[in-house]
């Protein structure tokens, strides 16, 4: 049988009480309640009869409470009673919780209660008593300074202030932490700091301190220089059988290659840090060479040990390009716009071919009517007269086929084989090809970057000659700042380079937004 509310309960029961129709256990197997609650309830009615001279009752489930029965305080209930004020009293922890306490307890008793059993008298002890359990953070005293600052910052429009104030001034009252914690609507630990800095540098603890970003950036940095240096690897080095970079793959070979924990969110703004979007990233900044590794070790290696007769060049073409006018950023006055024609009759064109020295930050240009290998000859043999004296020259360029076709090779050994009959009185010249797919890599492309935006976009020049004019003046002053500033490469005020003119397997030299 069962009951919808408790008072049928009762007046179930005390219908038998009066009519007595069956056996008690009986009337317990039918009802579900136990014969100890039944002969409860029975005393309970004769006792309410009594008192009413004998009249039956009108059935409240409020009168008809059970006798609660009278529990009688164990030796371990006795135990524990006296020993909590004493754990209390002498707790030295720094956070006072229910194991440490019931560990100190355990110490006294050994043969006491278990922590289930101790937890609940326990927390039915500090329930009644109040007791502070971070007595050890309560705030001890407040100085007349102080509290008429607190004061005003309780009256104040402050929220964070009216918080400070409430905490500390409660917490000098005795009100325990986890009311303070409700009242205010912030965090234990955020009372508790606010507790410890008041105690230790009084009101000043409590005022907002900036605090320093400069390891945060440092952090920062790094982890975009290791991202991108990850980037511009193909994903198949890292055991990811794909061609292009995944932000998950790229997060798990992070972790795996440098031995961090991040997430990818910190992976995503590290790409973005790094000047790019991540399908922008896909299409440019990785390399498919499966030699990758091996031809990046190999500049590496040359650069670390570079010698002062020796040089090492980074080449590389800009353009072809139309003399007319170009789009870009100028400033302009209220209400007027400039308007550049989407047809316009070219005034002709320009190749720039040219090689950056990465050690003197000098560079070298000319210009030419096509890509090929003769232009490739010319411009070694331009650097051959320039640097006589050195030994040695390194000439790296990207995987264009006239960097290093036949024809090309074939020029250089002969210049190697006149260099060794003349013992080493023209400069040797030695090929390093970059990974295929790596112009992020080619240092000169940074520089023609900075090119583009000086004298080339939002310009108007009336022939060919006066673009090559305003491009060998660019490149003289750069070259006369380097010279001067030897140490603060691509710093100049007129390069606008995208990044420093080095060599660095993490760093994008060439900005997709002013692709060629």
């Amino acid at each position: 049988m069962s009951y919808k509310t408790r008072r049928q309960k009762i007046m179930h029961m005390y219908e038998y009480y009066h009519d007595q129709d069956c056996s008690v256990a009986e009337f317990a197997r039918r009802t579900g309640v136990s014969r100890t609650t039944i002969s409860r309830y029975f005393e309970k009615f004769k006792k309410l009869e009594e008192s009413r001279g004998g009249k039956k009752l009108c059935i409240d489930s409020y009168y008809l409470q059970p006798a609660k029965r009278k529990t009688v305080p164990t030796k371990f209930h006795s135990d524990l009673m006296s020993a909590l004020p004493l754990i209390m009293a002498n707790c030295k922890a720094t956070r006072s919780t229910p194991s440490s306490i019931y560990e100190e307890y355990h110490k006294m008793h050994p043969d006491g209660y278990s922590f289930p059993g101790f937890n609940r008298i326990y927390k039915a002890w500090k329930k009644e008593t109040k007791v502070c359990v971070y007595a050890h953070r309560k705030v001890t005293s407040i100085s007349d300074e102080d509290i008429v600052i607190l004061n005003q910052w309780r009256r104040g429009t402050d929220l964070e202030k009216w918080r400070k104030a409430v905490v500390i001034q409660g917490s000098l009252d005795g009100v325990p932490l986890i009311d303070l914690k409700n009242k205010v609507e912030v965090g234990m630990l955020s009372v508790q700091k606010w507790i410890e800095n008041f105690k230790v540098n009084g009101i000043e603890g409590l005022k907002k301190k900036q605090a320093s970003l400069e390891p945060y950036k440092k952090i920062t940095e790094e982890r975009t220089r290791k991202v991108m240096a990850l980037l511009h690897e193909p994903p198949q080095l890292h055991g990811f059988n794909r061609t292009t970079w995944r932000l998950e793959d790229l997060t798990v070979a992070y972790m795996t290659h440098y031995g961090e924990k991040v997430g990818m969110t910190t992976i995503r703004m590290c790409v973005k840090r790094g000047g790019y979007r991540f399908r922008k990233a896909r299409m440019v900044l990785t390399s498919p060479d499966p030699n990758f590794r091996e031809k990046l070790d190999r500049v590496k290696g040359i650069l670390s040990t570079l010698k002062t007769d020796e040089k090492f060049f980074s080449i590389d073409e800009f353009g072809p390009f139309a003399v007319k006018m170009i789009t870009g950023w100028s400033f302009q006055a209220v209400g007027e716009i400039k308007l550049v024609a989407q047809m316009q009759k070219s005034k002709g064109w320009l190749i720039c071919t040219a090689a950056i020295e990465l050690s003197t930050n000098q560079v070298t240009h000319f210009y030419s009517l096509k890509k090929d290998s003769d232009e490739m000859i010319k411009l070694i043999d331009t650097l051959i007269n320039q640097y006589p004296n050195d030994k040695k020259l390194y000439i790296s360029g990207d995987s264009a086929s006239w960097h290093s076709s036949a024809k090309l090779k074939n020029h250089i050994e002969r210049i190697n084989s006149f260099a060794d009959s003349n013992d080493n009185t023209t400069p040797y010249v030695v090929l390093v090809p970059l990974p295929s797919s790596s112009q992020f890599l080619n240092v000169i492309e940074s520089v023609f970057s900075g090119l583009a935006k000086s004298v080339i976009h939002n310009s108007d020049y009336e022939s060919v000659d006066a673009c090559k004019l305003a491009i060998d003046k660019h490149f003289e002053k750069r070259n006369e700042y380097f010279k001067k500033n030897p140490k603060r490469a691509g710093k100049s005020i007129w390069g606008k380079e995208v990044v420093k003119p080095v060599f660095d397997d993490s760093q994008n030299c060439k900005d997709p937004v002013y692709a060629r």
